[in-house]
């Protein structure tokens, strides 16, 4: 794997997602997360350039985020109570906005 963290994440490790997940790591690094730590571990073992992440880290470091969710409540829940939204908007401020932000609302990133 490379020095730099994988731009492209992938939530859902299920059926659909974990034959999905595969073909896109045979083309790169790949950030994988799935409710069931041992379907991301065990993608990770055997594909080189892939790495199991917490979510909050898939959201923050990975440019392009894939989901493949069951249902579509599963997709909000993540989005809203698991706050990828928020880590995806954080992201995307400048170093001085995230900065200004945490010292003005008291926090310092999510504990999901």
């Amino acid at each position: 794997m490379s020095e730099h963290p994988p731009e492209i994440g992938f939530i859902g490790l299920g059926s659909m997602g974990g034959a999905i997940a595969q073909r896109l790591a045979a083309s790169g690094s790949l950030a994988v997360f799935d409710v069931n730590p041992a379907a991301a571990d065990a993608l990770a073992s055997a594909a080189p350039g892939v790495v199991a992440v917490p979510l909050a880290d898939l959201g923050r470091t990975c440019r392009v985020v894939f989901t493949c969710l069951p249902k579509s409540e599963n997709v909000v829940e993540l989005l809203t109570e698991h706050g990828l939204l928020d880590v995806r908007h954080e992201r995307q401020r400048k170093p001085e906005q995230r900065d200004q932000s945490e010292h003005q609302h008291g926090h310092h990133g999510h504990s999901w």
